[in-house]
């Protein structure tokens, strides 16, 4: 099983740094359309990374599926991810390393 298959494992929201990839990966909690995928913002501040995400517009459907967002060209380890969506509380979570 590869690491973001590993990743999807379970309901709840996991985060971790790919350091040989340089990348912080994401996978959220079963939330989102899967025909209206969020975007995504990423901005660092020292050890905290922040991921803004927001909804698509459109008709979407009712279903609820996990989704994955790869944040690429991160070259030194953050300590923290936080996860940042209208309407739900701030996420903060501790980032491993793989």
């Amino acid at each position: 099983m590869d690491a973001e298959a590993d990743m999807q494992v379970g309901n709840d929201p996991v985060a971790q740094y790919f350091a040989t990839s340089g990348q912080v990966v994401y996978v959220s909690s079963a939330s989102y359309s899967s025909t209206c995928p969020p975007t995504a913002k990423a901005t660092v501040n020292g050890p905290i990374m922040a991921l803004s995400i927001e909804d698509s517009d459109g008709s979407c459907t009712a279903d609820a599926v996990r989704d994955t967002f790869k944040i690429e060209h991160v070259t030194d380890a953050p300590m923290w991810l936080v996860v940042r969506q209208a309407g739900q509380p701030n996420l903060r979570l501790a980032l491993t390393t793989r």
